[in-house]
């Protein structure tokens, strides 16, 4: 991604494949699902969109508040998470577009460009981290806050159920 828009290249030729245009504002982070067929991009314009990764089209868009820092998908898919400045870490349900879940506190005030938030391959966990806080680790179903890691210089995470 660069500036307003993300894009698709080919490997094997270089040539661009396809562009998903949109936000107002800067795109921060850009994922695919685990089966390639969907794209999530993250922007500074308060929002996080879906895109079907081969027609390019916008799928549903994700209306947070705050700069939208980071946004992943769960490895079936079916929900993705984000990471705001505002505080707060969502849960959403990829299909409708609803905001399913909210955690408070996540990290402190987001100002560097290294938020990250992943949900662990089950679906039960979030883990949330930023290199200006603490990670927390909630439980998606019940909302309850599992554990605050002291990691303040974490740059990359993974969540593992084992």
């Amino acid at each position: 991604s660069g500036g307003r828009e993300a894009v698709i290249w080919s490997v094997s030729t270089g040539d661009r494949m396809l562009t998903f245009l949109g936000h107002r504002r800067m795109i921060l982070s850009v994922a695919f699902s685990a089966d390639d067929g969907l794209v999530i991009t993250a922007s500074m314009d308060g929002s996080a969109k879906v895109w079907n990764a081969f027609s390019g089209e916008c799928s549903k868009t994700l209306t947070c508040h705050g700069i939208v820092r980071c946004a992943r998908f769960s490895a079936d898919s079916r929900t993705a998470v984000t990471i705001n400045d505002d505080f707060k870490t969502h849960i959403w349900n990829v299909r409708s577009g609803e905001c399913m879940q909210t955690f408070v506190g996540v990290t402190s005030y987001c100002n560097n460009w290294r938020a990250s938030a992943v949900i662990s391959e089950n679906g039960d966990f979030v883990l949330a981290t930023s290199t200006d806080a603490a990670a927390k680790i909630w439980n998606v179903s019940s909302g309850e806050l599992m554990h605050s890691l002291d990691c303040s210089t974490v740059r990359l995470a993974r969540l593992s159920t084992q």
